[in-house]
């Protein structure tokens, strides 16, 4: 009989993978670019620029340094216990993303007070509404996967049910 913890490894791994690659770029953007000017990577489109986010999604405030910190726990709890009870590799993986996006933006906020984001995108004056970085958008790709998920599943429920 086949353990059921195995395919949680998959959530381990990704979320470990997300956490290693967010930790890494962001050491190397403190290492190397100047605080708050922007270094075309893309011409215009895409930038990197080094700034710090005391706020939240999009540098949305929503109160004090701990109430993030809370709001992260409080989601990393949220996803551990889906974990334990999901069985579905797909959303196990999406699960990993989560996971390592909250928990390589609550490292900075536990290390530095705020998070560290570089990646802005945009053409001139129109650009994305924030600067981001990797767990931000491990967060965000899983999202739009999960969105997609449920639609496809929903889809699939109503044909079933015709």
């Amino acid at each position: 009989m086949p353990s059921p913890w195995k395919p949680k490894l998959l959530t381990l791994a990704t979320a470990l993978g997300v956490l290693l690659l967010d930790q890494v770029t962001k050491a190397w953007v403190m290492a190397t670019l100047p605080y708050g000017r922007p270094v075309p990577v893309l011409d215009d489109w895409v930038r990197f620029v080094y700034i710090r986010n005391p706020n939240a999604v999009f540098g949305i405030s929503l109160g004090q340094g701990p109430v993030y910190l809370a709001l992260t726990i409080g989601a990393i709890g949220v996803l551990a216990f889906l974990v334990i009870l999901e069985r579905n590799r797909f959303l196990l993986f999406l699960y990993g993303l989560f996971l390592g996006g909250a928990l390589g933006n609550l490292l900075d906020r536990l290390r530095w007070g705020e998070v560290v984001d570089f990646v802005d995108m945009g053409i001139g004056r129109y650009r994305w509404p924030g600067v981001y970085n990797l767990a931000d958008a491990a967060i965000s790709v899983g999202i739009v996967l999960y969105l997609l998920h449920t639609l496809r599943t929903l889809r699939k429920q109503q044909g079933e049910a015709s």
